[in-house]
């Protein structure tokens, strides 16, 4: 918007307009972020329904990797920033656990750090924030691991 276009009555176009005070919470596919000396692309913005417990999810993409950048919010925001790792890579054990009992073992050990199971959860998954009231999200199980320090998951 043009200083003169003020007093001709013409309204900006929003989606040309700067955006300010941008958070990571207000991210959006399309929107770049610098990270980790890369620049990623947010390519999608999910939400999960854990019954009335919301949490976020952005996919993130680089040149050469995917990450994706996640918000829990309870007490206090935590964000988590985590990438895809292939099922068998968690060893056998896993998979035969979850096929004889419908549960995953107590311990997982990846790439020579052994995770703990701290919690299991039930929810929803809403592709790109599609949580509306019409819209019936995706059911879904999630098993969270966290190592002995509580700093890798």
């Amino acid at each position: 918007m043009g200083f003169f276009d003020r007093f001709k009555g013409k309204k900006s176009d929003p989606a040309v307009e700067a955006v300010t005070n941008l958070t990571l919470k207000h991210l959006k596919p399309g929107f770049l972020v610098d990270y980790d000396l890369a620049t990623w692309e947010v390519k999608a913005a999910h939400s999960y329904d854990w019954g009335g417990y919301p949490s976020y999810e952005w996919q993130l993409v680089s040149a050469t990797q995917t990450l994706y950048l996640a918000l829990e919010t309870d007490d206090a925001d935590e964000w988590s920033v985590s990438w895809e790792i292939d099922f068998a890579s968690l060893g056998e054990q896993v998979r035969q656990s979850i096929l004889e009992t419908d549960d995953p073992p107590e311990e997982i050990t990846y790439q020579g750090v052994t995770y703990y199971l701290e919690e299991s959860s039930g929810g929803h998954f809403y592709q790109n924030g599609q949580a509306d009231q019409a819209a019936v999200g995706k059911e879904l199980l999630s098993w969270d691991y966290e190592d002995e320090s509580g700093e890798q998951y």
